[in-house]
């Protein structure tokens, strides 16, 4: 199972998190969901070599969250930093630029 979107209309990223929180109001644990937007998706879309995984030799963008999505997938919204492109983050900075 790969999580996805298919609305042209509303945000990606809240519509992932809508996606993976679904996936485990209906049973499936926190653990297991959160590859189905990485690790999945990313051999789904032929780039799994490069991108899905945190390990050496791959791309990442990381997110720093408050809490533990592992257990609780509501925690997977509490960012706190995000690193793009090897520059670090912190979430209020990057709100104020919008």
């Amino acid at each position: 199972m790969v999580a996805g979107i298919d609305s042209p209309l509303r945000d990606n990223a809240v519509e992932l998190h809508f996606n993976l929180r679904a996936q485990v109001k209906f049973g499936l644990e926190p653990w297991r969901a959160l590859p189905s937007a990485t690790l999945f998706a990313a051999r789904e879309q032929g780039v799994g070599d490069r991108l899905g995984t945190f390990e050496p030799g791959k791309l990442a963008d990381l997110i720093m969250v408050q809490g533990n999505p592992l257990e609780r997938i509501e925690d997977a919204v509490k960012v706190q930093q995000v690193m793009k492109s090897g520059v670090l983050h912190r979430v209020e900075t990057l709100a104020r630029r919008r």
